[in-house]
């Protein structure tokens, strides 16, 4: 019985945990939404390539598991090429 209980309660830990993992996963994600529409009002950034970004960092999210925004590091996060289009579009103001 004292097994079953102890059981019981260490996947319900590990259960908690995964749950709490994923919301944070989602939380962080919509603060980078924010940040990444923040940026692109300040600097100007057409709609289509605000949403270029996003896909790419969605997908860096998603498949690499990737922080961002750690000492103010947006642009460094994404590709070559898109980072090109947004310095050119900020250039170009």
């Amino acid at each position: 019985m004292m097994f079953g209980a102890c059981f019981f309660s260490f996947m319900m830990s590990i259960m908690s945990t995964i749950l709490s993992a994923a919301d944070n996963k989602s939380r962080i994600m919509a603060e980078k939404h924010l940040v990444i529409n923040g940026f692109c009002a300040q600097a100007k950034i057409s709609s289509k390539l605000k949403e270029k970004i996003k896909e790419v960092l969605e997908y860096k999210n998603t498949n690499y598991n990737f922080t961002l925004f750690e000492n103010n590091s947006l642009l460094e996060d994404i590709p070559t090429s898109l980072r090109y289009n947004v310095k050119l579009n900020i250039i170009s103001i």
